[in-house]
Order: structure tokens, then C-alpha cells, then sequence
């Protein structure tokens, strides 16, 4: 048998067919993911996948919540035995040295013994801070008052 050139078909008519069954072929799918994205349960569910996004969020929030809420409780809680103890003993004897004979010393050490009594305790312990709170206070007046009478002097020399 001889070899020739020629083939069965006509290579024109194949690669016209060809193009036209493939472009047939793409508008099909794209027609076919048009049709899918627009089916009428699609937004349901975007609408419901929405609603659960917010409604876990909404439940994540509330779970801080009641753990922030529980943690409170618990620093309150711990707030109120820290003021009904007393203060440290060697917070306080720190204090007292720092004060030396100061005319009120032997009533805050009545104060600090009558802390440590439970039935007394925050009570007690609200008078001690503020006796003490009232001594710091003209304790720093007194050292303002000096400094300033200082920084005159100082200015009078210069």
C-alpha cells in the first residue's frame, strides 16, 4: 500500500468542529456554575452560616463573661480577707521605726494589736490605716513646710 498525504477527514472541517464543541462545552460550565450559585436554598444558607457565626461568637463572649465574672468573685473574696487581716508585722514595725517617738506611737500599736483580733479585724484594721494615713499626712506638711522654709533661706543666701 502506498503512503499519501491525504487524510480520511478534511483537517479544516475537524478543527472547526473541534473549536465549536469546546466553546459549546465552556458556556455549559459556566452555565452549570451559574445554575448552582444561584439555586434559591443558597441563601439560606449564607443567612444561616452568618447567624451561626454570630451565634458563636455571642456564645464565646458570654463564656468570658462568666469566667471574667467567676475571677471577680474570686479577687473579691480575697480582697476582703487581705483587709480583714492585719497589716504585716514587719511592714508595720518598718513603719513604726521610721516614725521613731512620735507622740501617737503607742496608740497605733494599740491599734495593730486590736487588728489582730478576728472579731475586730476590718474594723480595726480601717482605724490603724487611717491613723496612719493621718500621720503620713502631717508628716509630709511638716517636710513640705521645712523645704520650702529651706528653698527660701537658699534663695536669701544667693
Amino acid at each position: 500500500m502506498p503512503a499519501t498525504e491525504n487524510t480520511w477527514r478534511d483537517l479544516k472541517t475537524l478543527h472547526v468542529v473541534f473549536g465549536f464543541t469546546g466553546l459549546l462545552l465552556l458556556i455549559a460550565t459556566v452555565a452549570l456554575f451559574a445554575a448552582d450559585h444561584r439555586r434559591e436554598w443558597k441563601q439560606y444558607q449564607r443567612k444561616m452560616r452568618d447567624i451561626d457565626v454570630r451565634l458563636t461568637n455571642w456564645q464565646m463572649e458570654a463564656e468570658n463573661t462568666r469566667a471574667a465574672a467567676a475571677q471577680g468573685e474570686q479577687l473579691q473574696e480575697s480582697l476582703k480577707k487581705a483587709e480583714a487581716s492585719p497589716p504585716q508585722q514587719s511592714a508595720f514595725d518598718q513603719f513604726m521605726g521610721l516614725l521613731g517617738d512620735h507622740p501617737q506611737a503607742s496608740a497605733l500599736r494599740d491599734l495593730y494589736e486590736a487588728s489582730k483580733q478576728p472579731e475586730q479585724g476590718a474594723s480595726s484594721r480601717s482605724k490603724l490605716q487611717e491613723a496612719m494615713g493621718v500621720i503620713l499626712r502631717r508628716e509630709r506638711f511638716l517636710e513640705d513646710k521645712l523645704l520650702s522654709d529651706r528653698k527660701f533661706k537658699s534663695a536669701d543666701y544667693d
